[in-house]
């Protein structure tokens, strides 16, 4: 998955007006191109770490969240399914992944279920706090890229519509129960994977939007777009580097006839 994802997303970085000779459908404008490009690239990164890396206390969170990007991708798939020329591998392709994932995800939480061993330290108070906001913020975001998407295009950095508005929204719906999950979890070992892809995610559509600045509308909708991907990828990396409460030391045990148990 990992891989694949790679590839797809520095292709839509180079060519983001060239979706419709190599990817499932034509997925326009350039700008909205590149943003999805940045979130394929940033699960290329975040998923192929997390796969060497982690334990199941740390991969649960993602296995969770994909059902905010597949399930909601199945749906918009389905009612936009007039984009598609499946008489390309291209978007056969896309609905063999999308039916894929959340059953080959679901199967694994299913046989991985019961309680999970987390270790360590918890995430401080004010850290779930600011979590909580944030799966707030990328909830509203994610419903409204869905209901309306031509009242963003309109107002936003650059147009969207259709099935390109509510794809972009299930990303959003998917960095929502990452947040989600890390509040609500909260134990470190749950929690740190799932903030980190707060922090890869805008920070990759970050790097893909000023690589062609020119892209964006011009006016206040360009500069904010910037500031408010830094600022959601500085307030992940915020909690990812100050969020951990501290280990309580462990206490000594004595040894001798008057020991006292610990």
């Amino acid at each position: 998955m990992a891989l694949a994802a790679g590839f797809v997303g520095i292709l839509m970085l180079i060519a983001p007006a060239s979706t419709g000779r190599y990817f499932s459908w034509a997925l326009g404008p350039a700008p909205l191109a590149a943003l999805v490009g940045g979130c394929y690239v940033a699960s290329a990164i975040l998923f192929g770490w997390a796969a060497a890396r982690e334990q199941w206390a740390g991969l649960r969170g993602l296995c969770v969240a994909v059902f905010g990007l597949t399930l909601p991708t199945l749906a918009a798939t389905a009612r936009h399914h007039d984009v598609f020329d499946f008489s390309r591998w291209q978007a056969v392709a896309w609905i063999l992944l999308f039916v894929a994932s959340p059953l080959l995800f679901g199967l694994t939480l299913y046989l991985r279920r019961g309680p999970v061993a987390a270790r360590g330290p918890w995430l401080r108070p004010w850290a779930r706090a600011v979590l909580t906001m944030v799966a707030i913020g990328y909830a509203a975001l994610a419903v409204a890229l869905w209901a309306w998407p031509t009242t963003l295009g309109r107002h936003g950095p650059f147009a969207v519509a259709g099935l390109g508005a509510r794809f972009a929204g299930s990303w959003a719906a998917f960095l929502a129960m990452c947040a989600g999950y890390a509040a609500v979890r909260a134990r470190w070992d749950e929690a740190r994977v799932p903030v980190l892809a707060l922090a890869v995610w805008p920070a990759c559509v970050l790097g893909a939007a000023v690589v062609r600045p020119d892209d964006l509308r011009a006016g206040a909708a360009r500069p904010a777009y910037l500031a408010g991907l830094a600022v959601l990828a500085a307030t992940a990396g915020l909690v990812l580097v100050t969020g951990r409460a501290k280990q309580p030391a462990a206490q000594p045990v004595l040894d001798g006839p008057l020991a006292l148990p610990v």
